[in-house]
């Protein structure tokens, strides 16, 4: 592979067989850290992921309908959760006409190749994006041991408390919960200025500044406001 694909996170949709499973064992012995395989063949998906475990790189499987929103942010969530990052995004889910080739194909079908063929690829890259590049520009390719303690419960929606010293990664694991759940969850309608979705505390202007300078870099690639 001409990219750097040692220590990644990755996500294989569609890959339980063909050329998603294919993809997936590559990324793996290429020295990815850890592959979630995303499809709706569960008994497949599983096989895959444990012939890729029994390779030394981790991997779980995970049942998804890419035509879903909803499914698609489950996926994204879920692996920020298990593995704390993700790096890469391999939208290979996808399907035909079925029984009947074009143009006899009925319209349902027809709209069920569109939500997962073009919607699904679409929404999972609009859904993962943001927050690669963020994470990514600012060099993290590993949880620190507070962000690994914090971050699998707060992407999960749950409340933490954590101590640490300083220079240890507790500004990312706030900040990417914070993030991440503003993506998750878009405000519908018109918002004004001094409406704030989250407020953060510093005990001092030199640290607010910080926090401040993290949170661009962070939000960089979505249309979050940071001040």
């Amino acid at each position: 592979m001409g990219m750097d694909i040692q220590d990644k996170v990755a996500i294989v949709t569609g890959g339980a067989r063909g050329i998603g499973r294919a993809t997936a064992i590559a990324l793996a012995r290429a020295g990815a850290r850890a592959i979630v395989i995303a499809d709706n063949r569960t008994t497949e998906a599983a096989e895959t992921a444990e012939e890729i475990r029994s390779g030394g790189c981790e991997s779980i499987s995970l049942e998804v309908d890419t035509g879903d929103v909803a499914s698609l942010r489950s996926l994204v969530m879920a692996t920020a959760d298990r593995f704390g990052a993700l790096h890469i995004l391999h939208n290979n889910a996808g399907i035909g006409e079925g029984d009947r080739d074009w143009p006899e194909v009925d319209t349902e079908r027809v709209a069920r190749i569109v939500d997962i063929n073009l919607r699904g690829v679409i929404t999972g890259t609009q859904l993962a994006l943001p927050l690669m590049h963020g994470i990514a520009e600012a060099g993290f390719s590993y949880c620190t041991p507070i962000q690994a303690e914090v971050l699998k419960y707060t992407l999960n929606g749950s409340d933490a408390i954590g101590r640490a010293q300083t220079d240890t990664g507790k500004t990312a694991a706030f900040l990417i919960t914070i993030i991440n759940d503003l993506l998750n969850n878009p405000i519908e309608g018109k918002r004004y200025a001094g409406e704030p979705r989250a407020l953060i505390i510093a005990p001092t202007r030199e640290l607010a500044l910080q926090i401040e300078k993290d949170a661009h870099q962070l939000a960089r690639y979505t249309d979050l406001k940071v001040m």
